[in-house]
């Protein structure tokens, strides 16, 4: 087994992403997000098979994750010594917008990945808590998600502030149109924000 060297965490701002950052990412999502469920949408190919890995290339992956210049990525990545080279063991897209209605600024994760090999020791907690921590004046943090480990990772980097089911239906609607994140704008939200229930 190669030695490696600790966790090395890094915040990317949208003009620094390069394609060559963005395909590590797509490697990670396709290698480690999910599978397909039997009863998946047909997509534009009009073909999916149930139990395949869900894929996503450079290209989608950038239209989808990047789609303003207030995008960002967290990535975690480690160093082998044995190989000198780097790995990409975890990442966070995400964005950000001004809230006025709260007088701040909301940040919204749009994609959370960890290495099955490095799940369960604090990765997603870690990206998410500088997702948090990298934008000033922060009132309310979302996450896309369906997967309750990845709320819990979400509740955990915020400090354990209590989801609040009246702030969510206050606000959650509000902020994925500010945020205008286009993937999620049909989804059903949770959040935790940074404002007492």
């Amino acid at each position: 087994m190669a030695s490696v060297h600790p966790v090395s965490y890094t915040c990317i701002r949208y003009s620094f992403l390069t394609d060559r950052i963005l395909e590590k990412c797509s490697n990670l999502f396709n290698n480690n997000y999910g599978i397909w469920s039997d009863d998946a949408p047909l997509h534009s190919n009009n073909k999916l098979q149930a139990g395949t890995p869900v894929k996503l290339g450079v290209k989608r992956l950038r239209e989808m994750m990047l789609f303003n210049d207030r995008c960002f990525l967290i990535t975690a990545e480690i160093r082998s010594y044995d190989t000198d080279q780097f790995e990409l063991i975890g990442h966070a897209f995400g964005t950000w917008a001004k809230y006025d209605r709260l007088n701040g600024n909301v940040v919204w994760i749009t994609q959370l990945v960890v290495s099955s090999s490095y799940r369960g020791q604090g990765v997603a907690g870690t990206l998410l808590s500088m997702a948090n921590n990298s934008i000033e004046d922060v009132v309310a943090v979302g996450l896309v998600t369906s997967h309750p480990h990845a709320v819990t990772a979400l509740r955990n980097a915020c400090n354990s502030i209590p989801i609040n089911l009246k702030y969510i239906a206050d606000h959650a609607e509000d902020i994925i149109r500010t945020t205008s994140v286009r993937h999620s704008k049909t989804s059903s939200s949770r959040s935790s924000s940074d404002t007492s229930p």
